[in-house]
């Protein structure tokens, strides 16, 4: 009986030996040649852009005996997307992240940029045309009418440069006392008498002239100077009046002249309209005849017209 007990033992024990034994034993993950497995890191998304993560990678295992393959979700890759700053509409209290495209204004050779995109303008060219009345001292006093035509480039805005044309004509008379000798059928007599010289001096002249106006609210007070050269006409006749009955009469010789000029005046501007004002002035003529070495003066009183080119 004892031995019997024992054999019973053995059985027993050498029955799940025997099954453990004829089972497969599981493979390690060295057997299986796993590729590795990393961890994916999730890139930071930027602005604008969508980022969609990786595909997973595929693994090879063995099921039930018989290797299967293992696949992950396919994502498809996202559409680029082209980055293109737009300017904000939103209310005030909205946070645009859209770049500052606002337009800046850059400086041209053509002046000086200034605020709001506006230069300097350039000061236009001014046409001056006047008219009016003429008086002579020294040897020629008289009466007369002329005008000019003046053409200013404004080289800032108080400053203009350019030239000017006149053209004048003065009637003068020169009385002077004389003595004339009559001889009536009785005797020879003597009677008082005078000799007149009318003449008339027509000028045309060609000056270089300088224009300075003072800045002001409406009336602009201005400054003329110029240099230049005149050419001049004489005509006239000589008449010998005794007691009030003209006894003698002859033409004069017509003489011309070159003579240079210097002027200067002042004058005033009154604005009429856009680009248009009056002008009222007074100017002083010297012309110097360098034959005869004489110096006679013209004293000038215009109004015109100043036109903004």
């Amino acid at each position: 009986m004892k031995k019997l007990s024992w054999l019973i033992l053995v059985v027993v024990a050498a029955v799940p030996c025997a099954l453990y034994a004829q089972t497969e034993p599981t493979p390690s993950s060295s057997d299986l040649a796993l590729p590795a497995m990393p961890h994916p890191i999730t890139p930071v998304p930027e602005i604008g852009r969508i980022w969609a993560p990786s595909p997973p990678p595929q693994a090879e295992g063995f099921g039930l005996g018989a290797p299967i393959t293992e696949k992950g979700l396919e994502v498809p890759s996202p559409t680029p997307q082209v980055e293109v700053p737009v300017l904000s509409t939103t209310s005030p209290s909205t946070v645009s992240s859209a770049p500052d495209v606002s337009p800046t204004v850059a400086p041209t050779f053509a002046g000086v940029v200034l605020a709001m995109g506006k230069t300097t303008p350039r000061p236009k060219v001014e046409l001056d045309t006047t008219l009016g009345g003429l008086e002579g001292f020294n040897g020629e006093k008289g009466l007369g009418w002329g005008g000019s035509i003046a053409c200013y480039d404004p080289v800032s805005p108080d400053l203009g440069l350019g030239g000017s044309l006149g053209f004048y004509v003065m009637n003068s008379q020169v009385v002077s006392d004389n003595t004339y000798t009559t001889v009536p059928p009785s005797a020879p007599s003597t009677s008082p008498g005078q000799e007149v010289l009318a003449q008339t001096n027509t000028r045309f002249q060609i000056l270089g002239s300088a224009k300075v106006t003072m800045s002001g609210s409406n009336l602009r007070p201005y400054l003329l100077a110029g240099l230049g050269v005149a050419f001049i006409s004489d005509t006239g006749n000589v008449s010998e009046i005794v007691s009030g009955n003209t006894v003698a009469y002859h033409t004069l010789a017509d003489n011309t002249q070159t003579c240079a000029v210097g002027e200067a005046g002042v004058g005033l501007k009154i604005p009429l309209v856009q680009a248009l004002d009056l002008a009222l002035e007074g100017k002083v003529d010297l012309l110097y005849d360098p034959k005869g070495g004489t110096t006679t003066t013209y004293l000038p009183f215009q109004a015109g017209l100043d036109f903004g080119l």
